[in-house]
């Protein structure tokens, strides 16, 4: 449901601000169930929706934002595709095996860290990227006026 809702977004908003704020979907429900799920079970329900929403609108903003930054052939596309999906499948019969065996606690602290991580990388690959436009518009700035001073000579 969340991938379909990614793509009627899509149309309207710019790929980076969905994943920005998918991760911070992600947080929000992280930190949510932690916060409160020893006060009420509906919390469990509620952060589970957030965090879902925010995992499964950032796998398919995170390819077409890739997709549009590096042209790629089909068959790297097809293993990265490839990767996500063995992801998961794999993750919940690890996730399943790690709360019959640790306290579920544990679970939702692995996922604040995890979308903390995630919030970091997200604003590094942001201001990696923008300090890349930039140095590329200086570059062309410096190329043109050496142009405009050999043309002149």
């Amino acid at each position: 449901m969340s991938g379909c809702l990614s793509i009627v977004c899509a149309k309207f908003v710019h790929v980076h601000k969905m994943i920005f704020v998918s991760t911070l979907l992600c947080l929000g429900g992280s930190l949510f169930m932690t916060i409160t799920l020893k006060v009420t079970p509906l919390s469990l329900w509620i952060g589970a929706l957030l965090l879902g929403f925010g995992i499964g609108n950032m796998i398919a903003n995170s390819l077409n934002s890739a997709k549009r930054l590096v042209s790629q052939p089909a068959t790297v596309v097809s293993l990265i595709l490839a990767s996500i999906y063995t992801g998961k499948i794999v993750a919940p019969l690890i996730l399943g095996y790690l709360l019959d065996n640790l306290d579920p606690m544990w679970f939702l602290y692995l996922c604040v860290l995890y979308s903390g991580c995630m919030l970091l990388l997200l604003i590094a690959f942001q201001v990696t990227l923008f300090c890349n436009q930039r140095g590329q518009r200086l570059v062309q700035e410096c190329n043109e006026r050496l142009e405009n001073q050999m043309s002149e000579l």
